[in-house]
């Protein structure tokens, strides 16, 4: 993907937030095209901030 391919962008945590589940494979799709996680509403607050506390902290970790 595009976005790995630049050094700024290289380590950005790709989340993918949609209201609507069409199926697996979108979701594949979103992972192969370099997300960290790919959530479906309703997204709980708590989790998401959670969760990229926890990519930030190993993106820190990688570099």
């Amino acid at each position: 993907a595009l976005i790995r391919a630049r050094k700024k962008t290289k380590y950005t945590p790709i989340v993918f937030l949609t209201a609507a589940y069409k199926s697996e494979e979108f979701r594949q799709q979103g992972f192969a095209n370099g997300a960290a996680d790919y959530l479906t509403k309703p997204i709980d607050t708590i989790q998401l901030i959670n969760r990229i506390r926890s990519y930030l902290r190993f993106i820190e970790q990688e570099k």
